[in-house]
């Protein structure tokens, strides 16, 4: 039987390990100089802050204020409170239709509500207060329900989340939202809202 001395065993074992790391390091730097990035695996983002609960509202009114050239909805679901002039989702409808007189593009879709008949009725409530103030509103298509909740300003920020804008969303509920600062970020909510929109029919 031949025997093999620990001092040789120690060093194949060292040599074995020190030809993994090479392999290792090999392919890592085949991958790092030879296979292309893909820009689909992110987005150069210059800021992200999170809205928890009742932080949404008064961020997403200060961002629908502040804009300059355009706003772009897309919302399962917006209510009108009649007898809650002030509630925050008014307010927020309210902040689009002065947005729209000072010239800032504002843009809708919502669900259609299908089978869904408390939506379909608040959100047609809603699309009739905007388009009444000039504002084009866009339904999605019945094929489909839109359980999106986002918003696309001036082509540089995104707002996605949890958030619909009704009263228990905005004021009671646990939510969670996101507003991104990144003009790519934006550019890929503004390609999905228009195929969105683009599916569905005008109010």
């Amino acid at each position: 039987m031949l025997a093999i001395s620990p001092v040789v065993i120690g060093r194949m074992a060292r040599c074995m390990n020190f030809k993994k790391i090479i392999k290792f390091l090999f392919i890592g730097m085949f991958f790092i100089f030879f296979v292309p990035a893909k820009s689909t695996y992110g987005f150069e983002v210059k800021k992200m802050e999170l809205l928890k609960d009742q932080d949404y509202y008064p961020e997403v009114m200060r961002l629908i204020n502040g804009a300059q050239k355009l706003i772009r909805v897309c919302m399962f679901q917006a209510v009108v409170y009649p007898s809650h002039p002030d509630s925050p989702g008014n307010r927020l409808l309210n902040g689009l239709i002065e947005a729209h007189k000072r010239g800032v593009k504002v843009e809708v879709v919502l669900d259609n509500g299908g089978s869904l008949v408390e939506v379909a009725s608040s959100n047609a409530q809603t699309a009739s207060l905007l388009k009444q103030a000039g504002i084009a509103v866009f339904f999605d298509s019945e094929k489909v329900t839109t359980h999106t909740k986002f918003l696309v300003i001036d082509n540089a920020i995104a707002v996605l989340g949890s958030t619909n804008w009704t009263y228990h969303a905005l004021a009671k509920n646990h939510e969670l939202s996101a507003v991104v600062h990144s003009a790519e970020a934006a550019q890929s909510m503004n390609t999905y809202f228009e195929l969105i929109r683009k599916a569905g029919k005008r109010f």
